[in-house]
């Protein structure tokens, strides 16, 4: 049998906040519901219990479904603030967290998202956002896109879709799942939540990056009426 961090695909001195974020991903991705193994879903459970334990495994949300809102638990994180700039084609929103630059260039509802998704998907009402993610460190580092959460007025968070946009839909360069980028490269990142209710608004950007086994460094952008409106522009740009 495999060892439980090789399953959860996390180093061996993994701290909880990394072992629960792992956890939650891979039972986006295995999950019966979704098309997933049923063995490899028990797998993931399995592990993550021993290395966790059973006593916290309740504390987690299990956000399986593609709608309605899911509070996760924030781990250790040190708490990096966006700043408004000038970019090139307008307003955008900048902060660093561990060697990587992350723009917020586009957050807006008027997509297509009926050509983005599988057709089997409703589409609903979704937000899009689109990132710049620049790596101004000296190594390769990951940029983590299922950790972006869409944050309402009343706190509640809402997880990227677990069915990504066709690549195919999207232009080219531009990803919607994670990636590696080379010292000096940069990534362009489309996320699409998933549906979320008419009468709510994404008053926070949220991004969590850990590496290592240290704290993560989580992004928050705080949008008031001025930012939304100004981000509320095209995607891909």
């Amino acid at each position: 049998m495999s060892e439980p961090h090789e399953l959860l695909s996390v180093a061996p001195n993994a701290d909880d906040a990394t072992i629960r974020a792992a956890y939650r991903e891979l039972l986006l991705e295995h999950h019966p519901d979704q098309g997933g193994s049923k063995k490899r879903f028990m797998q993931i459970k399995d592990a993550y219990e021993r290395l966790v334990g059973d006593s916290r495994s309740g504390s987690i949300t299990e956000p399986l479904s593609d709608g309605g809102a899911t509070i996760t638990p924030a781990g250790r994180c040190i708490e990096v603030a966006g700043k408004t700039v000038q970019g090139a084609d307008g307003l955008e929103l900048v902060a660093e967290a561990d060697g990587l630059q992350v723009r917020l260039t586009t957050l807006t509802d008027r997509l297509p998202t009926g050509a983005m998704l599988p057709s089997h998907v409703e589409s609903g009402r979704r937000v899009g956002a689109c990132f710049h993610v620049t790596n101004e460190s000296g190594r390769p580092v990951t940029w983590m896109a299922r950790r972006v959460r869409f944050v309402g007025s009343q706190g509640e968070r809402y997880l990227p879709t677990v069915y990504r946009p066709k690549r195919r839909k999207l232009p080219d360069r531009w990803r919607s799942d994670d990636v590696e980028i080379a010292p000096g490269d940069t990534a362009r990142s489309f996320l699409l939540s998933r549906a979320l209710p008419e009468d709510v608004a994404v008053e926070t950007v949220v991004y969590d990056q850990q590496s290592g086994v240290g704290p993560a460094r989580r992004v928050e952008f705080e949008l008031d009426r001025a930012a939304r409106s100004a981000l509320d522009r095209p995607p891909f740009q």
